[in-house]
């Protein structure tokens, strides 16, 4: 079963070495440089809504709400979950963007929630918009020549998707 829980400081350490790792650098391109995020109140600051995602106890991602515009009531998702500790074909990363996804429109009040992905990730495209998310653009060779999709959902295709 997955779980959220709120950052804390030890899950920093674990954030710093999978920024260090070759094959989750495209992620950590996107997000603010590690080591900002010695300090969990700094990590606070820059992320808004930060939780680290747990499958069976143990620590295997994290999603976060950033850039919260109060008002225009949107904030954006990222999420990244380390294909090395969770098992294939479970859908761990989806199903922690849905929790926060609810957070976001249940507890924060917005009215979009928006995220950006390699256009490349097919997989995770298709489960996005699966989940109500529809593709609004595209930004062309955005990450080292790759495209990049902008999705948003806004909370009233939330509502009726409940």
């Amino acid at each position: 079963m997955v779980r959220l829980i709120p950052f804390h400081a030890d899950a920093i350490v674990q954030m710093v070495q999978w920024a260090e790792r070759e094959d989750m650098k495209d992620f950590f391109r996107r997000v603010p440089p590690v080591m900002e995020w010695c300090n969990v109140e700094r990590a606070m600051t820059l992320f808004g809504a930060g939780y680290l995602v747990t499958l069976e106890g143990n620590i295997v991602g994290y999603v976060v709400l950033s850039g919260h515009d109060p008002f225009g009531k949107s904030v954006e998702l990222s999420a990244m979950v380390d294909p090395l500790l969770v098992p294939k074909g479970q859908r761990v990363g989806t199903e922690a963007a849905v929790l926060l996804t609810n957070y976001a429109f249940d507890t924060m009040h917005c009215a979009k929630v928006y995220t950006k992905t390699l256009a490349s990730r097919t997989q995770l495209c298709k489960s996005l918009v699966a989940h109500g998310f529809r593709i609004e653009g595209k930004l062309r060779k955005s990450i080292d020549g790759q495209d990049e999709l902008l999705l948003g959902l806004l909370k009233e295709e939330y509502r009726r998707l409940q």
